[in-house]
């Protein structure tokens, strides 16, 4: 698509194990330090919100042009949506807490970000982690969980977006997360004509992924049964 734009980074891998199931913080910084080169990209275009998504997520058609009616709006959070497990062919409605489960919840004024648009688009992951500092790579956008709190915190607090805007593709075989029983408890959703017009959601064969099995004698990645949450919080003070 034309309006599609790739962009090639040149960092290094967040872990040496051949599978999705690494150490949240090499997850963070990976995640977070290639967020910021498409923040720099995005600003330069001179955008009135960012959306932050993960690849194998949905977007309702109805963002875009929702998101266009007020373009000094400090943003919004996906506080409803829907679960696709594809493990289990189940498509669920979960209608609270979207955001605390799903990376692709929030839309956010750029201007918010104090990032120039004149940052190096090759600059290094020790460039970036130097110039932006660690709290704000690995949690503000490394992470779905620090963002809202700190913007209501700074006067600029996001609002619910008033419709389901996400579909969360879990439970596929390369999620970092690994435990989807949560959904077990949630209302089962007829995926109509609609629902799948909306999402772009169509039936594709070999969706799914067989896990690779961590090696657990190689001590050189010992940080996949290690991991441990960042113990440092990112505060306005």
């Amino acid at each position: 698509h034309p309006n599609i734009q790739f962009l090639q980074v040149n960092f290094p891998s967040p872990s040496c194990l051949p599978c999705s199931h690494i150490a949240v913080e090499g997850v963070r910084l990976d995640k977070g330090s290639k967020y910021l080169v498409g923040l720099v990209h995005a600003k330069r275009l001179n955008p009135s919100h960012v959306m932050f998504f993960d690849a194998d997520d949905f977007i309702s058609n109805r963002v875009a042009a929702f998101v266009r009616q007020d373009a000094s709006h400090n943003g919004w959070f996906v506080k409803a949506g829907y679960i696709y497990s594809a493990r289990r062919n189940a498509f669920m409605s979960m209608d609270g807490e979207f955001q605390t489960r799903c990376g692709t919840c929030y839309i956010v004024n750029a201007s918010l970000f104090a990032v120039p648009h004149d940052f190096p688009a090759d600059a290094s992951q020790e460039c970036i982690l130097s110039h932006f500092g660690k709290p704000f790579i690995l949690e503000l956008l490394g992470s779905h969980r620090y963002l809202q709190d700190f913007l209501s915190k700074n006067g600029t607090p996001l609002e619910p977006l008033p419709f389901r805007g996400v579909v969360y593709h879990g439970d596929h075989g390369e999620n970092w997360t690994r435990s989807f029983r949560f959904t077990r408890r949630l209302p089962k959703v007829v995926l109509t004509e609609e629902l799948r017009r909306e999402f772009n959601l169509w039936p594709c064969e070999n969706h799914m992924t067989q896990a690779v099995p961590v090696p657990a004698n190689e001590r050189a990645c010992s940080e996949a049964t290690n991991s441990k949450p960042l113990q440092k919080r990112y505060t306005t003070d």
